[in-house]
């Protein structure tokens, strides 16, 4: 298992402004499409994001659409090794602009460093979390995420290859799929750790990404199938056929603000 990192202070944590260039990483990726007239599942926010701007009606309706369960393992970055699941459920109004955007609700990753900067850069509301891949690199099959000091896992996947086509790769630029994958968020307030910073302006950011895919099957490692326990992370079913990314590249730009009326500020 990874150990997550920890800090009692931001001061002990590098600073790594955007914009991050050459992250590289390996990806497993698992779509959802949750109802947009049910209100998101619980564990969707963390329990203080779930009363803050981040979940109010105020910083835009859930609008539904296609959402993605979303595991990263990071061999390289400026904040160095980490490990990361997201949850993006789908689009969300914009407020100010009244375009439809992607969000982040729910994020854990490995590092204090990656959950300060991440926080500060773009308004991705990331937390810590220990994570433990078994199986071999760019082949894991299962993974587990855990609260700091927890015996039982919040989260897990068990992951194969899809018979007669698993091993096929293909390259994949995200810049060329017919798909919208900027992300749009409204400020974060004040975590309990040092590394939960808050933040005061709405920031959009478009991520590049590009690497080798392939399909892989998953189903949920947590008794029942289930991929969250509804508090840690909540308990969405994805559908069983996604996406591994190998030698996978990402940047990210700086995070622009959100500008009244307007799209870019």
């Amino acid at each position: 298992m990874s150990a997550p990192s920890t800090s009692t202070s931001t001061a002990e944590l590098p600073d790594a402004p955007a914009p991050w260039s050459d992250l590289r990483c390996e990806s497993y990726w698992f779509l959802i499409r949750l109802p947009r007239a049910a209100p998101l599942p619980s564990g969707s926010y963390t329990p203080l994001d779930a009363s803050s701007p981040l979940a109010a009606p105020s910083s835009g309706a859930f609008t539904g659409g296609l959402g993605v369960v979303m595991l990263v393992r990071y061999s390289s970055s400026p904040v160095g090794p980490y490990d990361e699941l997201m949850l993006i459920p789908g689009a969300f109004t914009v407020p100010a602009t009244g375009e439809r955007k992607q969000r982040i609700t729910r994020i854990y990753v490995s590092s204090a460093a990656s959950t300060l900067n991440g926080r500060r850069n773009w308004n991705i509301p990331k937390s810590v979390a220990a994570f433990k891949f078994l199986g071999p690199r760019n082949a894991h099959t299962r993974v587990e995420v855990y609260q700091p000091g927890a015996e039982a896992p919040f989260f897990a996947v068990d992951m194969r290859r899809v018979w007669g086509v698993g091993g096929l790769e293909m390259p994949l630029n995200v810049a060329r799929l017919p798909v919208d994958l900027e992300l749009v968020s409204p400020p974060l307030v004040k975590g309990e750790k040092a590394e939960e910073v808050a933040t005061t302006v709405w920031r959009r950011v478009k991520p590049e990404m590009r690497g080798r895919v392939r399909v892989v099957w998953g189903r949920g490692g947590l008794p029942g199938g289930r991929w969250g326990d509804g508090v840690g992370f909540p308990d969405v079913r994805p559908w069983g056929l996604g996406v591994a990314w190998r030698d996978m590249e990402i940047e990210f730009p700086e995070g622009l603000l959100v500008e009244e009326g307007g799209k870019r500020k």
